[in-house]
């Protein structure tokens, strides 16, 4: 389990400063399957930690109020700031992840 703060961060340079141990950790904590972050170069792993900790606060459970509307005003900040420097490898694997069901799958109930 994740048990440093920092880890939540939004701040890529913050990120950067933790351990890989905490780092995958934190993926693990939002849900990430083991093997998440596994080979990654240490920027890669920054950048995979950052999306996932922006896509958990666009997904903000928190209601609907004040709290949440500044969570994700904050993701979305984030995501446009690192947007292109975001690596392709962390894109593809939290689409991947976090993709959509397919029209035929949901058709099928799933």
């Amino acid at each position: 389990e994740c048990d440093d703060p920092r880890a939540a961060s939004a701040s890529w340079e913050e990120l950067n400063l933790l351990p890989r141990s905490v780092l995958r950790s934190r993926l693990r904590l939002l849900g990430a399957p083991p093997s998440e972050g596994g080979g990654l170069t240490p920027g890669e792993l920054v950048d995979m930690v950052l999306l996932w900790n922006a896509l958990d606060r666009l997904r903000c459970d928190r209601g609907e109020g004040g709290d949440a509307q500044a969570a994700r005003a904050e993701a979305i900040d984030v995501l446009q700031a690192r947007g292109s420097g975001l690596c392709r490898r962390v894109l593809e694997a939290a689409l991947v992840f976090f993709a959509v069901p397919s029209v035929e799958s949901r058709s099928r109930g799933w």
